[in-house]
């Protein structure tokens, strides 16, 4: 996905939180992953001032996935 995003805390074992550098709302970004067949789920209930995001931050999780079903699931968000 090149700079269009950014990986945080990819080191935090069976999910990682992705800024997504785009004009759409978290809510948007949701909604888009969902048409392409790929859940991932909101983090701005987690912040105390949202505002303070400058881009959208979703929250992918990968627990009991394959290595075949995350490559492909990256393929799809790549798409969204």
């Amino acid at each position: 996905m090149g700079n269009k995003v950014r990986v945080v805390g990819s080191r935090s074992g069976l999910h990682i939180l992705l800024e997504v550098k785009t004009n759409m709302s978290e809510e948007e970004l949701i909604e888009t992953a969902m048409t392409n067949e790929v859940k991932v789920y909101p983090t701005s209930k987690y912040w105390i001032d949202v505002r303070n995001t400058e881009h959208p931050i979703i929250l992918l999780g990968f627990g009991g996935l394959s290595e075949e079903e995350i490559y492909d699931g990256i393929i799809r968000l790549n798409k969204a």
